[in-house]
């Protein structure tokens, strides 16, 4: 098969997300509109690539080391002295409002004999190390140690907390290990269009939920983007979210996209046999309401 043939069949061959949008009553937001979806191969990915110890140690080398990655919210951190300690691979970060209009974010390890500074996340004047006391200020200088002649030979500038990269955006705070890694709104690109109506510098974080899995990050991230297993694995969302017709999108190198109707029915179902009643139902889990009532 070539090039060619996959461009055109690699995709569901029923409506597909751009159809949904042309029959929508109201206007769509121009970023819903972009199609970009090069050819990117067909080739099987080895199964080493999420079992090899040594492909591990180089994701870590040359991405995890050198990708910005979400640490916090702005408002988890609101006044000086307010840190977050945010934690990836065997790594342990600091992320300090250090002023008033400044966030900050420094290797959480104390110089003297490596120990964490912080093990929880709160509120502190000063980061001081509990093992032996060194101490330094908010901003990574140096403040003091409790016995300074046994290490005259150790200039306050030695002694600066080693600092990462620090880019907020959207309300977000983002670290990145590599110091001469590109900015962040680079990086970001095309996103800060695409999310500019949604104003998400003015939201909150209402709960949060984490779980550990245990296994390659790949398989966990890329169980949550893709579509193809919804209809099996989750058969009660077909109502009323769209499956097999998801849009996929390579706007960059570090930008990509998956996109899903709400409020539609599945392709695989007829629309006929699903009415809006149903759809909102489901959407709205009253039935399940209805059927805890009964039970």
């Amino acid at each position: 098969m070539s090039q060619q043939d996959f461009d055109v069949h690699a995709r569901f061959k029923g409506e597909s997300y751009q159809d949904i949008l042309d029959r929508d009553s109201r206007p769509v937001p121009e970023c819903l509109r972009l199609q970009e979806a090069p050819y990117l191969g067909s080739e099987s990915i080895p199964a080493e690539h999420y079992t090899d110890p040594q492909r591990f140690k180089l994701e870590v080398e040359k991405m995890w080391m050198k990708t910005w990655q979400m640490a916090c919210r702005l408002e988890e951190i609101p006044n000086v002295g307010d840190f977050q300690i945010y934690e990836i691979i065997d790594q342990s970060v600091l992320v300090v409002r250090s002023e008033s209009d400044r966030v900050q974010a420094f290797y959480n390890s104390c110089l003297h004999r490596g120990r964490k500074l912080a093990t929880q996340p709160g509120h502190k004047a000063e980061f001081r190390c509990p093992f032996h006391g060194f101490c330094w200020q908010l901003n990574g200088d140096f403040k003091e140690s409790p016995s300074p002649w046994d290490y005259q030979h150790l200039t306050d500038e030695m002694l600066q907390l080693p600092e990462l990269q620090v880019g907020t955006w959207g309300g977000f705070v983002f670290v990145n290990f590599d110091v001469s890694a590109k900015p962040l709104m680079e990086v970001i690109g095309p996103l800060d269009w695409h999310f500019k109506d949604w104003h998400l510098e003015d939201r909150f974080i209402k709960y949060h939920v984490a779980k550990v899995v245990p296994c390659n990050w790949k398989v966990i991230a890329e169980a949550f983007m893709e579509s193809q297993h919804a209809p099996i694995t989750h058969p009660q969302i077909m109502t009323h979210v769209t499956d097999v017709n998801s849009q996929y999108d390579v706007f960059s190198d570090y930008v990509t996209r998956q996109i899903s109707a709400g409020a539609e029915p599945s392709p695989l179902l007829d629309r006929r046999d699903v009415p809006e009643s149903r759809i909102l139902d489901d959407m709205m889990s009253r039935r399940y309401k209805q059927f805890s009532d009964v039970y």
